[in-house]
């Protein structure tokens, strides 16, 4: 499955172009279901940015941009698109819409469980499809396949030619880190304020497949200024060997391995 970048859609604002009109019913596959920081399939949590991959889905591409900025509330369809995704018959807020993949946002308001899922295209449904929420299902922005998003305190990325160094402070960006304290009561809505996350207790950074002392997490909530994105603020180890492998535990839930701050 060919991947749109998400990171980008968050950050750099909209895209509108036209596209051939969808003629068939959406069609997909659970397989196709997946956390969008770490595109693989499995359980997702309130407030997750997932993506569904399949086949006319939409018939336009379209991104969030500044008049959903301006309004400080994502979207539940764009125009022209003719695109509506229900879980449990909650309309989900979407980042980004094609004939081929949706970007979108879990509703806030749903608790763990098994929910359905079905994307309309104009008045073509595609299956309703089982899938399972967890209060928090963690996944690492990437950019690249093994190269996770990391930046310096003071918002630069790290590299290998400006690496992360022993005992510093970096921010990681998530999607899937579930609810907040205060709660998050409208889904897509931009957030204005810091809040942590709820499952905080049970949440581990684990640096070398080693947990990080809990005082090492400075934060883990929401990124203020986007809709379901998180940020985790964290403090490396006095004494580090590179290259740092990271993975992020909320309960039995963890994130992939294998992923590394270049």
């Amino acid at each position: 499955m060919k991947r749109r970048p998400v990171w980008g859609a968050l950050l750099l604002g909209s895209v509108l172009t036209q596209q051939s009109l969808a003629q068939n019913a959406p069609t997909y596959a659970i397989e196709g279901i997946v956390n969008a920081a770490t595109n693989r399939p499995g359980k997702l949590a309130p407030n997750a940015i997932a993506t569904i991959y399949g086949k006319d889905l939409a018939k336009i591409t379209a991104s969030a941009g500044p008049r959903e900025i301006l309004s400080g509330t994502l979207p539940y369809t764009y125009d022209q698109s003719c695109v509506t995704i229900l879980v449990d018959g909650v309309f989900a807020p979407l980042l980004f819409v094609s004939p081929n993949q949706v970007n979108f946002l879990v509703p806030a308001k749903l608790r763990p469980g098994q929910r359905t899922l079905s994307l309309i295209c104009d008045t073509r449904a595609g299956p309703k499809l089982t899938i399972e929420l967890a209060d928090a299902a963690p996944g690492v922005f990437q950019s690249g396949p093994t190269a996770l998003i990391a930046t310096h305190a003071n918002g630069e990325l790290c590299t290998p030619l400006i690496p992360a160094s022993a005992g510093e402070i970096i921010i990681l960006y998530a999607a899937g880190l579930g609810q907040t304290i205060p709660a998050i009561t409208t889904t897509g809505q931009f957030a204005q304020q810091a809040a942590q996350m709820e499952q905080l207790a049970t949440f581990q950074v684990l640096v070398n497949r080693t947990p990080l002392p809990a005082q090492s997490i400075l934060y883990a909530g929401v990124t203020p200024g986007f809709a379901g994105l998180y940020q985790i603020n964290l403090r490396l180890p006095d004494i580090i060997e590179s290259p740092l492998e990271v993975q992020l535990r909320a309960g039995s839930e963890l994130s992939p391995p294998g992923l590394y701050i270049k």
